[in-house]
């Protein structure tokens, strides 16, 4: 093929050709990050606000966030149980005990008072 264009007004073909030795044609190192722009060079590092800093801030946030509900659900399922095993004590209780009178009351009473909300 001629370096020289074959018509008027058309760039001249080639088979990139490379123009120097090869070691001269080294790719250029690319450039620094913003993290080595803005540090000196054993200098500590700081909090920085760049987006690949928060992806562990908000998995931490999501990992607390997750871990209160679970505690919350539990809680509350522990809190019902406890509830209802009261409900059944004096329940019970009251039918143990059919009479109106004094005594049947504070029959009652006592048994009432020996029921607990713990679910254990």
């Amino acid at each position: 093929m001629s370096p020289t264009p074959s018509e008027p007004g058309k760039e001249p073909e080639t088979d990139d050709i490379s123009v120097g030795p090869p070691e001269a044609q080294v790719a250029e190192p690319h450039p620094p990050d913003a993290d080595e722009w803005d540090e000196p060079k054993g200098a500590r590092r700081t909090w920085s606000f760049s987006p690949g800093d928060w992806s562990g801030g908000i998995r931490l946030v999501v990992a607390v966030v997750a871990l209160l509900l679970v505690l919350l659900s539990v809680f509350s399922l522990l809190r019902i149980a406890g509830e209802q095993r009261f409900q059944s004590c004096v329940a019970a209780a009251v039918g143990r005990t059919p009479g109106d009178d004094n005594l049947s009351r504070l029959v009652k009473s006592t048994a009432i008072s020996h029921c607990s909300h713990s679910p254990f």
